[in-house]
């Protein structure tokens, strides 16, 4: 009975271990990175605008930003969008909400080290547009934008607020436009952005599911979220979404909506407001890892009527309970290094080449480690995950018939963002091999956005496993001469034929001391000798 309590105890007391969630550009456990925003005046740091957010406060850790996939429309407030360009992300644009240019933030020395959230509305049927190809356009000058600064992280909230009455987005149009944008991100290989699939306040159960483009295609959830949340709505279909998904959560707006800093009692609004702000964050830390605040007098744009005043730098006491707040561990701004913690790191944070023109990874003077270093902060996850995957074709023969693997487009088509290992194509003569490998490395060396070569493996158990090749007795027979001078010549034999058709490594010698005759690889192994493998196996080492 004793021993049954304490068992029973020790399942009652013993702390449930949840699983991490973890996702792309997310900071670890514990930490959120602050964003400000919305528009250029409200964010400040600019040449232009320099009396916001980031002048009085501080530098955040990232800047939320709005641009529109909408040409040619005009919007309830009067403004038209312009012809021929994404509005907002070159040059300054209008429209009943501030000014809106995120390249400016890209120029200001202010900003070098901010996340860039850059949200994409498609408002008044763009969606559509994007969908059926007629935005083509719009996406190629996007996408360039963001191929154009390696240096930095976007994190790109496409078709924002995907629930909301206003944009009204049709799910159908919506999942092919968001997959059309980010398989256009995919198409250039870069990897300085993240993506996010983000609600509105009011988004009800069931719409996560009715908009979503699929999982694969983004990397993050986000909702917008203003407090009081019986009166602007309730964030929990999209907290149940991400946990379901084990996505991080981007609380992409927030700001108290309906109040006025510059005239209500700071602690009340610190009492009531912050405090719900900062307790929803705490009440999710599991998942919520980006928050971004809107710093913004609403009333004093046309398109926000009656959302109040909310710049925290228009009361002094706000702004001292803010900037204490901040400068807690859990919360990451500019000064906490936000890229190295999202696990970012840009070129001119790289090693260099002292070959102009040349990335560091393909310049041999350097060392190992920083090659390595340079060449892994390059890759996309999908480059990485190829490079820890093989690919084989199980009938080769019928590879060779259709002569496909003597030409670069089939490794293009099989292997888009490279590959770790080729497996063998055992029949293939010398002649063959040659075009073979050639075609191999033309590709993945010439052709991948990063030229890392493939790995050909093979055979060399008996000798190199290729027609016009020499062949030996079985390793269990050959270690019956016990000649250590002989094998090392052997498998000598077998690397040069190897090496000669564009083969680095083959499958041997096996040392495993064989005790189970069972094994069906017995007539691979040297015998049942520690002594005798172990010599023997050096000696096939070597000739290797």
């Amino acid at each position: 009975m004793k021993s049954t309590l304490i068992v029973l105890l020790c399942i009652i007391t013993s702390p449930i271990i949840a699983e991490e969630i973890s996702g792309k550009f997310a900071p670890p456990a514990g930490q959120v990175l602050v964003f400000a925003g919305q528009d250029n005046i409200s964010v400040g740091g600019t040449q232009k605008y320099s009396d916001g957010y980031v002048d009085s406060i501080g530098v955040p850790g990232g800047i939320t930003h709005y641009v529109y996939f909408s040409e040619g429309w005009t919007n309830g407030f009067g403004r038209t969008f312009p012809l021929g360009s994404v509005a907002g992300l070159n040059s300054e644009v209008e429209w009943a909400a501030g000014p809106m240019c995120q390249k400016a933030y890209l120029e200001s020395p202010q900003l070098k080290d901010c996340v860039m959230h850059v949200s994409i509305s498609m408002e008044g049927g763009g969606e559509v547009k994007v969908a059926n190809g007629m935005f083509d356009h719009l996406i190629e000058e996007f996408v360039q934008f963001i191929a154009d600064h390696p240096d930095r992280v976007f994190f790109i909230r496409i078709g924002y607020e995907f629930d909301g009455n206003w944009n009204k987005y049709k799910p159908k149009s919506f999942k092919k436009a968001f997959r059309r944008i980010v398989d256009s991100l995919r198409t250039r290989n870069l990897s300085n952005y993240a993506t996010v699939f983000a609600s509105s306040s009011t988004v009800k159960p069931g719409q996560f599911e009715e908009y979503d483009p699929g999982s694969e295609y983004y990397d993050w959830i986000g909702y917008s979220w203003w407090g009081n949340e019986k009166k602007f709505g309730d964030a929990a279909p999209a907290l149940a979404y991400a946990r379901k998904l084990k996505k991080p959560v981007f609380v992409a707006e927030s700001t108290a909506r309906g109040h006025y800093f510059d005239k209500e009692d700071p602690e009340e609004l610190w009492s009531g407001w912050f405090n719900e702000f900062f307790q929803h964050i705490e009440d999710n830390k599991d998942v919520i890892r980006a928050v971004s605040y809107i710093n913004a007098d609403w009333d004093g744009q046309d398109m926000w009527d009656g959302w109040g005043q909310t710049r925290i730098e228009t009361s002094p006491r706000l702004k001292q309970r803010w900037q204490t707040k901040m400068a807690e561990s859990t919360f990451i701004n500019a000064a906490d290094n936000p890229l190295q913690v999202i696990g970012f790191f840009p070129p001119t944070t790289r090693p260099q080449s002292s070959n102009v023109g040349q990335p560091a990874y393909q310049n041999a003077s350097l060392p190992d480690a920083d090659r390595v270093a340079d060449l892994l902060s390059r890759m996309t996850i999908e480059e990485k995950v190829a490079q820890i995957t093989g690919w084989w074709f199980h009938d080769e023969r019928k590879l060779q018939r259709e002569g496909s693997v003597f030409k670069p487009e089939f490794y293009a088509k099989k292997c888009p963002h490279g590959i770790g290992e080729l497996g063998p194509l055992h029949n293939l003569s010398i002649d063959e091999d040659v075009q073979h490998y050639a075609a191999i490395q033309e590709y993945f060396r010439n052709q991948t956005r990063l030229g890392i070569p493939a790995i050909l493996h093979d055979e060399a158990a008996h000798g190199f496993m290729k027609f016009q090749a020499n062949s030996f007795p079985a390793p269990i027979g050959l270690a019956c001469s016990w000649n250590t001078s002989l094998l090392e010549d052997i498998y000598s034999c077998a690397a040069q034929e190897a090496r000669s058709r564009g083969v680095s490594h083959v499958l041997s010698p096996v040392v495993d001391v064989a005790r189970e005759l069972r094994w069906g690889r017995v007539d691979e192994t040297l015998g049942e000798d520690p002594f005798l493998v172990g010599h023997l196996g050096a000696a096939m080492m070597r000739g290797l």
